[in-house]
């Protein structure tokens, strides 16, 4: 599928890309990308050693969910996420496994998602490393 992205977007992901440290994302990013510009999903499942499937999927899931970005989608809803951006202005926390463990404590059942990603995704400006 070609030029399936906005000239806008796809050069909002060719910035992202250059700036992306976390290789998963970076990977999906470069991925709908690749299939934008019209390379086969078979040729980018055998660069980057998935199945094509994989590869329609990401694509597919861009398309109908009109998806704005790339990786794990966070289990939080809007409500919970804004708490905690909240949260996280007035509480300094040490390490992403204090943030995560106040997320398990005020949402059970969401989170989800990997540490490090999660703390990335919520803006923790805030998390000393």
């Amino acid at each position: 599928m070609k030029n399936f992205l906005s000239e806008a977007y796809r050069a909002e992901l060719q910035t992202r890309l250059k700036k992306e440290k976390h290789g998963p994302i970076a990977e999906r990013i470069k991925i709908l990308l690749l299939a934008d510009r019209g390379e086969s999903y078979v040729s980018i499942a055998k660069i980057y050693f998935i199945n094509s499937d994989t590869v329609g999927n990401y694509v597919s899931e861009y398309i109908n969910d009109n998806k704005k970005s790339t990786g794990t989608r966070s289990k939080l809803s809007a409500e919970q996420t804004a708490e905690l951006d909240a949260h996280l202005t007035e509480h300094t926390y040490l390490t992403t496994q204090e943030i995560c463990a106040h997320v398990q404590e005020t949402c059970p059942g969401s989170y989800q998602m990997r540490k490090k990603v999660w703390a990335k995704r919520a803006s923790c400006s805030k998390v000393l490393q």
